[in-house]
């Protein structure tokens, strides 16, 4: 008898890298999830993962074995999706930026789940953009273009950035009236996976991504707001991270003319899958919920 979870588990430790990273993400102990492995391989009678002290390699017949193994689980989601139970039950696995759903998704999903008790939802908190079908993830937030088109999207509202510097670090050092004057400014960054730092700025040759030297950065917009309150440097910073100190004046926006303030934000999830009702639930209540806070 075949052991689904021994091929869930398999797949998850090469997607995460590790059995380290894919205990943490399944919620599993590490010797566990190594057990299960150990048992497929002696089922299949062939080694899939060379494992080492310092790292984890797939075999090439572990290679060929995962690309199988995805292909049929996402076959089984799809066939669990076509069958409805009377009361929508499972679970929804939903990401976003850890700033912005601790602020906004987490107390509404806190909503939900008092509304829909049979319906479980994972959220997963993360900086880094997350391949929602090989991750099995069922909704993402995402913000700005959308550059991949196997997505399917609804626009849930806008987000507002700023570009914004301390009273004291502007008196030190001067005010920026130019995109090109940043080059001798202190800038603090958010920075992404690939470890590349850039702006979205509006240029006399129009919107593009600018490069940066940052001296300080994160991939925590938090972060960024209190080295920006040190006066530590000038950052880019969502609206609702900076609101309060705009207010209080302990922040000061930049350059709003070569900042495109607004940015639309999205709800999607993979396209061609059908929604089961307890992913369609959560689905349109995030939609009905965010439409009225923007």
């Amino acid at each position: 008898m075949r052991d689904l979870n021994e091929l869930a588990v398999f797949s998850a430790v090469v997607r995460h890298g590790g059995f380290t990273a894919a205990a943490k993400a399944l919620g599993l102990q590490k010797s566990t999830m190594s057990r299960m492995v150990s048992r497929l391989e002696e089922r299949l009678e062939t080694r899939l993962l060379l494992r080492t002290s310092r790292q984890l390699s797939v075999t090439e017949a572990g290679r060929v074995f995962l690309e199988r193994c995805d292909e049929g689980l996402r076959l089984l989601d799809a066939a669990e999706g076509v069958v409805e139970p009377v009361e929508p039950a499972g679970t929804v696995r939903i990401t976003a930026m850890p700033d912005f759903a601790e602020r906004f998704i987490a107390p509404l999903v806190g909503q939900f789940a008092k509304a829909q008790p049979r319906v479980q939802v994972e959220l997963i908190l993360t900086t880094r953009l997350v391949d929602l079908v090989e991750e099995r993830i069922d909704l993402a937030i995402r913000s700005g273009p959308l550059p991949d088109s196997s997505l399917v999207a609804r626009r849930i509202g806008t987000a507002r950035r700023c570009l914004v510097a301390s009273p004291a670090y502007l008196e030190a050092r001067g005010r920026p009236r130019s995109v090109s004057d940043l080059a001798r400014h202190d800038c603090l960054a958010y920075r992404t996976i690939d470890g590349s730092v850039s702006w979205r700025l509006i240029t006399p040759t129009g919107p593009r991504n600018v490069r940066l030297e940052a001296r300080l950065a994160a991939d925590d917009f938090t972060v960024l707001r209190d080295w920006a309150l040190a006066g530590l440097g000038i950052s880019m910073l969502p609206g609702f991270v900076c609101e309060e100190g705009l207010k209080s004046g302990e922040l000061v926006p930049l350059l709003r003319s070569s900042v495109q303030e607004e940015v639309p934000l999205f709800l999607v999830h993979p396209q061609g899958r059908h929604l089961p009702s307890r992913v369609r639930l959560l689905h349109d209540f995030l939609v009905a919920w965010m439409n009225v806070r923007s």
